[in-house]
């Protein structure tokens, strides 16, 4: 009856060992995110910080992108626009740069001339 049921826990208590060290493991990795997010908002407030100390009034960025990390990291403190250096709303042609130069000349009119 005995040996009939070591099998059995000897192989619980190695599934209990293995949950056990996954649990370490797993408050581990916990502590090097959070950590590794501290640093990513040190960043952010800092590139912030160093956006209103130089007065930056605009943020540019690509129609691939979104807006969404402009406004992530930089909130209503600044104005942001969208450049699209591809002219990926034009259809290729004689009558692209004109449009692609047109596009971005408004977008920059648009954000630097209201401030935002």
């Amino acid at each position: 009856m005995v040996r009939k049921m070591i099998g059995p826990i000897l192989f619980g208590l190695v599934g209990c060992a293995i949950l056990l060290a996954l649990g370490v493991w797993q408050v581990q990795r916990l502590d090097w995110k959070q950590g590794l997010l501290a640093e990513i908002e040190a960043r952010i407030a800092a590139l912030r910080d160093a956006a209103r100390d130089a007065g930056v009034v605009c943020v540019f960025g690509e129609p691939q992108f979104g807006g969404e990390r402009v406004s992530a990291i930089f909130g209503d403190t600044v104005g942001h626009g969208v450049l699209d250096p591809l002219g990926s709303r034009h259809a290729p042609g004689p009558a692209l740069y004109p449009a692609l130069i047109g596009d971005m000349a408004a977008a920059l009119e648009t954000c630097l001339g209201t401030g935002g």
